[in-house]
């Protein structure tokens, strides 16, 4: 992550399932001020994961073993 328009980067995020091949998505939502991340294209990689604080800690959904989410969409109601 960076908070200067990119001179300087910080890393926020590293799966939790080595198996991850690699990830779909990354976006921030300024509605809610939150980041997403979704990855996976096996059915135990299947993750979307957020964080309410700039990636310092994240919280994760599970049960998409069948699904592959490839986009993350903030609008002011809903994600």
């Amino acid at each position: 992550m960076s908070h200067d328009c990119g001179n300087n980067w910080r890393k926020i995020f590293t799966t939790p399932n080595t198996n991850t091949d690699h990830i779909h998505a990354i976006k921030y939502d300024p509605y809610e001020g939150l980041i997403w991340i979704t990855t996976g294209d096996q059915h135990n990689t299947d993750m979307i994961y957020w964080s309410d604080d700039y990636g310092l800690n994240w919280q994760s959904l599970r049960g998409f073993d069948r699904a592959r989410i490839t986009a993350v969409i903030p609008m002011p109601d809903r994600v």
